[in-house]
């Protein structure tokens, strides 16, 4: 028996999880869709004693994640896009640290900053971290 027994249900449920969009919540369904079909194919794997080709097996698999994944697709009206979508641009490491420092100074207002970076140098120093190169 060859692959083609299952490769028509696996093109199907590639194209459906091609039209799921890269939002947080899509790219959720993607995974655990995926990982849950890799590990259900493994149960299926390691069993030596089966009595139904591997093959077929497999295609019934993908069918039915197949259905599952429709299932968890009909919920993402409920994600909101605009908010979930993700970057259109990599943030570089500065610009995460400049988010950062930013959000922390939003906070910080009114409190003593220096008072508030020897606490972190001080962690720093206790952790024996205070040689690392960043």
């Amino acid at each position: 028996m060859d692959r083609s027994v299952y490769q028509e249900s696996l093109q199907l449920l590639n194209n459906q999880i091609q039209n799921i969009p890269d939002t947080w919540m899509g790219m959720y369904i993607k995974v655990v869709n995926l990982v849950v079909l890799s590990l259900r194919y493994e149960k299926i794997d390691l069993d030596h004693e089966l009595c139904t080709h591997p093959y077929i097996l497999l295609k019934n698999l993908i069918e039915e994640q197949l259905v599952q994944l429709k299932g968890m697709q009909e919920i993402l009206f409920a994600e909101n896009d605009q908010q979930h979508d993700w970057p259109s641009q990599p943030v570089s490491i500065d610009g995460k640290h400049l988010q950062l420092y930013n959000a922390l100074w939003d906070k910080k207002q009114g409190v003593n900053l220096k008072a508030q970076i020897e606490k972190f140098i001080f962690r720093l120093k206790i952790n024996n971290l205070e040689d690392i190169n960043t």
